[in-house]
């Protein structure tokens, strides 16, 4: 297999480096705002033609040095790159912007390791799928799936699901049980039936802090011992 040429870039790699479509660069290079060698059907950009175009790019760097890509510091923790740029994104990696990329100081590595969380999320008893995702790097749809196929281990309450925050799958992270399990929280609609008033009624208590719950998506999960006392009133 031949060396590659380091000296050059594709398309789709400028693509990334830039945080804009492929379609982006193209048009880039036939507005000649981008300088670039066509191959084939293709084209090749040198990285000093980029450089002129992007000061800040630093051109190919080793992982011995001080600051890290994306893709640099997906390969250290052994994730995707979108995972990566999820955390950084949602405050769990610290990162510096250059033009529409990020960069990772190496330094900075160790606290973006998944066993040393800081989600606000993590904060409450527990935590929705929205939430669940972001800790983790990952996204809502792939969270329902595990949750669908049995390798997340959560409770529907009402049309959503919670997770208990000892749950979350992150290694060194030591909590406390929770205080109520998940089958004691009611949705709007349970907690309704059982006040024997309106959902909208539900809503409004909570909105007004007469009644505890936790935001669940456009939901609520509200205490069940929160319900029971509220009837004995």
């Amino acid at each position: 297999m031949p060396a590659q040429d380091l000296r050059y870039l594709s398309t789709a790699q400028v693509a990334e480096l830039l945080s804009i479509s492929t379609v982006a660069v193209f048009k880039r290079i036939k507005s000649g705002r981008l300088k670039a060698r066509k191959i084939g059907r293709g084209y090749a950009i040198d990285r000093k033609d980029l450089a002129e175009v992007l000061p800040d790019y630093a051109g190919p760097r080793g992982l011995g040095e001080e600051e890290l890509s994306l893709n640099e510091a997906a390969q250290l923790l052994g994730v995707t790159r979108m995972t990566v740029y999820n955390r950084v994104r949602n405050g769990l990696i610290r990162a510096r912007r250059i033009g529409r990329r990020y960069v990772i100081a190496k330094k900075d590595l160790p606290a973006a390791a998944p066993q040393q969380p800081d989600h606000p999320a993590l904060l409450h008893d527990y935590v929705s799928v929205m939430e669940y995702a972001e800790i983790i790097g990952s996204n809502r749809k792939t969270v329902l799936n595990h949750i669908n196929q049995g390798r997340i281990k959560a409770r529907k309450v009402g049309r959503h699901y919670v997770i208990a925050r000892e749950d979350v799958p992150l290694a060194g992270l030591f909590v406390s049980p929770a205080a109520n399990r998940a089958d004691d929280y009611l949705s709007v609609a349970e907690a309704a039936q059982r006040l024997g008033i309106s959902r909208v009624a539900v809503f409004k208590k909570v909105k007004k802090g007469q009644l505890p719950a936790h935001r669940m998506g456009r939901s609520y999960a509200i205490p069940a011992s929160a319900v029971y006392a509220e009837n004995d009133t």
